[in-house]
């Protein structure tokens, strides 16, 4: 299953309004050198709010992002989700509207400032 232009991050949303983006443009250019090696995976059901490593877990890999994008603080991108089991899963939970693509960062706070992304895994929700 192929997703494309997919939203995966918009910082123009109010909880980013203290947010210092000034690393973002360097951020993603270092990020699409992982898409044209065709190495920035994401992982279904990764623990994101309490590891924000940059280890993907091979066995929960669920999907591979072909394209990634930035427009006016908007994060764009295309997605291939994987013939893993979760994969599949992933597949099944698009198909029902459930779950969404998050980012697994590292920052630092006071001032808020995002310092890297690793990566957007799949988390479910509904």
């Amino acid at each position: 299953m192929k997703i494309e232009n997919r939203i995966l991050i918009n910082f123009n949303e109010p909880r980013w309004k203290d947010t210092d983006l000034s690393e973002l443009p360097n951020i993603i250019n270092n990020l699409n050198e992982n898409v044209k090696e065709g190495t920035l995976l994401g992982e279904l059901f990764h623990d994101t709010y309490n590891d924000r490593s940059s280890i993907i877990s091979l066995s929960n890999v669920s999907h591979k992002i072909d394209r990634l994008v930035l427009t006016d603080n908007i994060v764009i991108a295309d997605i291939d989700i994987l013939d893993t089991p979760s994969g599949k899963l992933v597949e099944w939970f698009l198909s029902n509207n459930w779950g969404k693509f998050y980012s697994r960062l590292n920052g630092i706070s006071e001032p808020e400032k995002i310092m890297d992304i690793f990566t957007w895994d799949y988390i479910y929700s509904n």
